[in-house]
């Protein structure tokens, strides 16, 4: 009798390692996880240690297939990598020469550039230019970093996404590769030639031979050091989410509310011009081997899971237990509202904000309060999806993954507000799930969903107008 074939999912985020074994149904079948520490510090830098992440990784990998039931054998092995997310890394070795800075890391803010290169990385990228980005970063390393210099005068520095860095330390192939879905977030990537552009790469002073390989998501990356298969597919995190149920449809908007909420709405056909839009745009692989990239508009709020850990800590509290945040949404009577510029105001605005701030908060309690952070997500939320709206046409249904989609209250109070059916997958993760589509390809079973149907809300989408005249003026 054959093996069963299963699966190795690895999902590497700004919070955690994770690895699962699942079947073609999804079913999981082991699973590791390890925490991710991260350092803060100044306001603006946020750090991660690289070789932590790999050696954690790991040990979520071999937790996960040392359970592997008889019967099941492994037939591939793919990894979702946080995007923006840099480091520089020594090409002989594999040894981190620089902490990883954060997608959320913000230390090139003061950081002087040429007035037409914004211009530039939208046309050419599909991106925006901003200090989130990878480019930015990595000259950072190179100017204050004497470890990095010094590997660069002896042709001895790799620097780029993290994925590469992980997916070469995963398999021990002593080769650096990135795909084009992390290779894009640098900044540095030309969209229509799908590779590393030369323009960017002399505007940023960086040369193609410090940065990865560029390889089709879908590629033999080496076997895996930690079990006994090939990782075949390698990808950022949240170009995955849109994959969750095999085929993308065009009337369906896509959410991921993790550390951050990342929005995205794939296109039917190709955007010409990226600056007809105050959305990003980020590439999806195909789901045929051979096919053309995909494209979806993207949009982000800063401001999901780390406003919430925001709120924590003002309040005095390690962190916010689950139980809370239904129970918040449950309160009755005026609650304040919340201006949520936590790492700054993301889509459609696209600045820094003002500073987080209550609004008509005299006298309330701290549920209240909570509650007014919720909202605060939600009415984000929805300005995305009305914008979104705009550029590409109605939207049917939301799509919602991530930590706050496990909380059933705040999935019913964001169909309330935007009017439209939110789904949530059950018995999976979006980016596992988008990751075993692009694995297995036709023989995908469509994993359940559960769906919270529209209720009327007069009350929440008042508040939501009232929050929105507060906010800066949208373009």
């Amino acid at each position: 009798m054959s093996e069963r074939p299963c699966w190795l999912l690895m999902d590497q985020g700004g919070n955690s390692s994770r690895a699962l074994l699942v079947d073609e149904r999804g079913s999981v079948l082991g699973e590791g996880r390890r925490p991710v520490a991260t350092r803060e510090a100044g306001g603006d830098r946020v750090e991660q240690d690289g070789a932590a992440i790999l050696a954690d990784l790991q040990a979520s990998v071999a937790e996960a297939v040392s359970v592997c039931p008889d019967g099941h054998g492994l037939a591939g092995a793919g990894l979702a990598v946080q995007r923006g997310s840099i480091l520089c890394w020594d090409k002989d070795s594999g040894r981190p020469l620089s902490p990883v800075l954060s997608w959320r890391d913000r230390r090139t803010s003061a950081q002087a550039w040429p007035r037409d290169l914004p211009g530039r990385v939208r046309r050419t990228a599909g991106l925006r230019f901003s200090p989130y980005g990878g480019a930015p970063k990595l000259r950072w390393c190179l100017d204050e970093l004497p470890a990095v210099r010094t590997a660069a005068r002896q042709g001895r520095l790799c620097m780029g996404p993290l994925g590469a860095f992980l997916a070469r330390g995963l398999t021990g192939s002593g080769e650096d590769f990135v795909d084009p879905t992390l290779a894009q977030r640098t900044l540095l990537f030309s969209r229509t030639l799908q590779d590393w552009d030369e323009t960017l790469l002399t505007s940023f002073g960086l040369q193609r031979a410090q940065l990865p390989v560029l390889r089709p998501s879908r590629h033999d990356f080496g076997a895996l050091q930690a079990a006994p298969c090939r990782l075949s597919l390698l990808m950022g995190d949240q170009n995955a989410v849109p994959l969750q149920c095999g085929e993308t449809t065009a009337d369906t908007v896509y959410i991921n509310a993790g550390t951050g909420a990342f929005i995205l709405r794939p296109l039917s056909n190709p955007l010409e011009d990226p600056e007809s839009t105050p959305f990003q745009l980020s590439q999806l692989p195909p789901l045929s081997v051979d096919g053309p990239p995909h494209w979806a508009l993207e949009g982000s709020i800063h401001g999901a899971a780390s406003a919430l850990n925001w709120f924590a800590r003002a309040e005095g509290q390690e962190r916010i237990p689950h139980p809370a945040l239904t129970e918040a949404l449950m309160t009755t009577g005026d609650r304040p509202l919340f201006i949520n510029t936590i790492d700054g105001l993301g889509s459609p605005w696209w600045q820094p904000g003002p500073a987080p701030a209550f609004l008509y908060a005299a006298g309330s309690d701290h549920l209240q309060r909570l509650a007014a952070v919720l909202d605060s997500i939600a009415f984000l939320l929805r300005v995305n999806l009305e914008a979104m709206e705009a550029a590409g046409g109605p939207v049917r249904v939301v799509r919602l993954s991530g930590g706050l989609s496990h909380c059933d209250g705040f999935c019913q109070h964001l169909a309330n507000l935007t009017g439209r059916p939110v789904q949530r997958l059950e018995g999976g993760e979006a980016t596992a799930m988008g990751l075993l589509a692009l694995l297995v390809g036709g023989g995908f079973s469509v994993p359940a969903c559960s769906e919270f149907t529209p209720a009327r809300d007069e009350a929440l989408r008042t508040r939501y107008h009232v929050w929105l005249d507060h906010m800066p003026a949208l373009e």
